[in-house]
This record gives structure tokens, sequence and C-alpha cells, in this order.
């Protein structure tokens, strides 16, 4: 296929120690589907199969699984057609083609990799298949910079890499590892004599990295930047600084699924850094995936159950539950601990989302003496009001009925009341914080969409006391408008995030 792949086979059939019996095979199978793809006149010339290469490499250095390429270079599917033993047609990969090859080469899992290219856009899948039934998939764009530093061989191969990582952490983190390491023979002259107590490392230097990362940023080029975090990444895979930058980027760019499983896979290679953890639980949680974020926080918790960065922690998942009466006495007590800027902005947050505008302001001015990350903490602040003010919303019709049954009008109005009290406060909130420029206008629709629910709501006042049917319908054209363009703010911020 590519010539990565056939050095990668002569190794292996040179070393006696790159193959062992009781390791399962994986059986790699690579198409693309494409409108128009330059410079590739057939398969050989794809420059996005070097992705099936890599992954190949990578899984038979692990010494978990010894994987085998579909295609003659391969020597393993080679001697298999040659013996007669599997007859498929190589160049047409098929569903029954490729299970006929996998009960031949009698491999445990099938790995199916594809490309589609279509307007300039290449997207890579994988689905992984264990005796014919999927167990895993993941999809990611291969990203190349033309004319930049980034190129395809680097896209594929950064790719491939987090595929393996992703692999390891999830379906195939039982398979027991065994690295194929070949000691080579030292010359007598090259012997030095152990030093004892002293261990050599070799100092690892992340200031260029950090200053190209921090361009990219600067230019919202976050892909490149990722790109740049990964290889980085799988050149120290022990470098906690490394992934932690790779995580914070990824969080930046809203692929925060991605994020969370780059720091599990930092807590399982460095477990007494504790940063991965909490970078971890905080991913899950931007992800909207809170019980998973729950059970790595209930472990950490059994340990150090009164650390402030773990209070921290419970109190995110109690804000992004819409849960703020819980998440403020966590807050308040790490507060009180070690007190932050990060810390104060989720107290203005939670106080506003109770309907205490005066403490969220007091928070929010305190925040800032604090030099807190405002414009940085805004995406999370606006999906978590988003997410209540319009539940409130849609609550609000079902109001309607109560105010007119005579035994209900007086809870009716005190919940009325209690909505007014927290819309006043979001709105509030929003109107005084800073976000980024990108942003801007996003946070211009919502604050409309909490003002056109704030007079939805004065109208339902005013009809539950005069009855007045124009009222009521005026009110309930508010009511509309308000969630129609509330959608409309939520859809701008899901294309912005999109685009960084």
């Amino acid at each position: 296929m590519v010539k990565l792949r056939s050095l990668l086979v002569l190794a292996a059939a040179i070393s006696p120690l790159a193959a062992k019996a009781d390791v399962p095979k994986i059986l790699i199978v690579y198409q693309s589907v494409t409108d128009k793809l330059p410079d590739a006149t057939g398969f050989l010339d794809d420059p996005y199969a070097t992705t099936a290469n890599y992954l190949a490499g990578y899984l038979d250095e692990s010494g978990r699984v010894t994987s085998v390429l579909w295609g003659m270079t391969d020597a393993n599917f080679r001697q298999a057609v040659l013996d007669g033993k599997l007859d498929v047609d190589v160049e047409t990969i098929s569903d029954k083609g490729v299970n006929k090859a996998a009960d031949v080469l009698k491999v445990g899992y099938v790995l199916r990799i594809r490309t589609i290219t279509k307007a300039g856009r290449t997207l890579a899948e994988a689905e992984l298949l264990k005796t014919g039934r999927k167990v895993w998939s993941d999809r990611g764009e291969v990203q190349v910079t033309i004319g930049g530093s980034i190129s395809t061989s680097d896209a594929c191969r950064s790719l491939a890499n987090t595929w393996q990582a992703k692999l390891f952490i999830g379906p195939l983190k039982d398979l027991n590892s065994a690295p194929v390491v070949e000691t080579p023979k030292l010359d007598p002259g090259q012997v030095r004599p152990p030093v004892e107590g002293v261990t050599e490392e070799p100092a690892i230097n992340n200031a260029d990295l950090i200053a190209t990362v921090k361009g990219f940023r600067e230019e919202k080029k976050l892909g490149y930047a990722i790109a740049a975090l990964r290889d980085a990444v799988d050149q120290a895979p022990f470098d906690p600084e490394r992934r932690l930058l790779l995580i914070e980027v990824l969080v930046e760019s809203g692929q925060f699924v991605a994020a969370a499983e780059c720091a599990s896979g930092g807590a399982n290679l460095v477990p007494q850094e504790t940063r991965f953890r909490d970078a971890s639980i905080s991913a899950w949680i931007a992800a909207g995936s809170p019980d998973k974020a729950q059970d790595l926080l209930n472990l950490a918790l059994t340990k150090t159950p009164e650390d402030p960065k773990l209070r921290l922690l419970v109190a995110d998942i109690s804000l992004s539950q819409g849960k703020p009466e819980a998440a403020i006495p966590h807050l308040e007590s790490a507060a009180v601990a070690s007190d932050s800027g990060d810390i104060r902005l989720r107290l203005a947050q939670a106080f506003a989302m109770t309907g205490n505008s005066e403490t969220a302001k007091t928070h929010l001015l305190a925040a800032r003496k604090l030099n807190a990350a405002e414009a940085a903490r805004y995406p999370v602040v606006f999906d978590q009001l988003d997410s209540a003010t319009t539940a409130e919303m849609i609550s609000l019709r079902d109001l309607i009925p109560r105010l007119i049954v005579s035994n209900q009008q007086a809870s009716a109005r005190a919940e009325l009341k209690a909505i007014v009290s927290r819309n006043d406060a979001r709105i509030a909130l929003l109107e005084q914080w800073k976000t980024a420029p990108e942003l801007t206008k996003v946070n211009e629709m919502a604050l409309l969409a909490y003002k056109l629910f704030a007079l939805a709501i004065d109208g339902l006042v005013s009809y539950s006391e005069t009855r007045t049917e124009a009222t009521l319908l005026d009110s309930r054209i508010d009511l509309a408008e308000a969630l129609k363009l509330a959608r409309e703010a939520r859809e701008a911020f899901i294309a912005v995030r999109q685009s960084i």
C-alpha cells in the first residue's frame, strides 16, 4: 500500500519478538469515497491511505494486537491469497469479502476506515467490529494546511494516534500490553557503568511549542494548534504539560468529548497527576454528560472528600443540571479554602440562576478584581442560562390555564413572580458579562429573547388581574417570538463554536 507499511511488515518478519501466538489479530480495511481527489489516480496514490498505515504501526507497537492490512502489500494477507485460502477481489472491498478474509485470517477484530472527500473537506471514519458486531466507531476531519507547516502525512498520523488512544481506552482496554521492543547489541565501547542513585531523563522544553500554539490560537486557527499538540503529545506522551495544553485547546474549540477522552488517557498514563482527572470531569460536564462526570467524581471524593477542586467540580455538575441552590454551598466552601476568579464567576452565575441579581453582581465584580477569565467562561454560562430560560419559556404555557382556575391562581402567580425574578437576574448578568467578539451577536440575541420573555410574563400577570383576552393574545405572541429568538441564538452559538 505505502512504503511505511512495507517496512513495518519487513521488520515484523525479521524480529523474533515481533509476533506472539496469544496476541489477537486485527484486520484493517481502508477505502476512500471522493467526488474529486486531486493527484489521486488510484488507491496507491490516495494521500489519506497512510492513516491506516500509521494506525497499523501504532497498534503493532503496543503489543496488544497484531495488525493485518487488507491488500497484497501485507505479508499475511498476500500469503493467504497465494496459498488459495483467501479467494477475494482485493481491489473491490465488500462486506462479504471482508467477512471471508476475517474468517480465513482468523482475526478477532475488523477495523474499517474510510475517507470521504467533498467540497474540499476530508472526513475520516473508523468502525471496529468484533465477530461481526460493531463495538466502537469514531469520526474526525483530516485537517491539512495548504502551504503551511502541517502536511497530509502529519494530519493522518495525528488522526491515527488519536484513534489508537481511543481504542485502548475503549474497546481494547482489557487486552494485555506487551510492547515489541528489540534491544540492540552494544559494542563494548558504548557500555557505561551504571551510576547508583542517578536516573537520566531528557529535559523537555515546551517553550517553542507553547509559542507556536499561542500564535495559532490568536489567529483562531485552533485546528492547526490541535494538530501541532497531538504531534507533540505523540513524541512525549508522559509529559503532562503538553497533554493539558491539548485538552485546553480541545475545550476551547468545543470538542468536549475528545478533551475528556484525552484527559482520561493522561490519567491512565500518569495516575498521580490529578489535573487529568479534574480536566476529564470538567470536559464531560461541558459535553453534556454529567453522569460520566459524576462517576469519576464519586471515585475521587472517596479519597479526598474535602478537596476544594472537587467541591468546585461538584458545583459544576449541579449548575449543568440546573440546580444552582445545590451548587452554591460547594462554591462558597471552595472560595473560603482558596478564593479565585473562576469560583467567583460560578457564584455570579449560580446566584443569577436563583434570581438574586445583587449578589450575582457582587461576585462578578469580585471576579474581575481577581482577573477572572470572563470571556472564556461565557460559552458555559450561555449554554446553562439558555437551557434554564428555554425550559421556563415552555413551562409558562402550562401556567396559563392555572391562572384561570380560581383555586390555582395564587400558586400560579407565585410561580410567575419567581420566574420574573430569575429572568431579570439573567438579563442583568448577561448585560454585564464580557464576551469574546465572535459571540457578541449571540449575546445580543439571547438578551432580546429574554426581554421578550419578560414582556410575555408581564402580559400574563396583567391577564390574571384583568381577564382581558387581547392581553393574553399579546402575551402568547411575545412568548412565541421569545422561543423563536432563543432557538436562533442557540443555533448561532453552535455555528460560532463549530467555526472556531
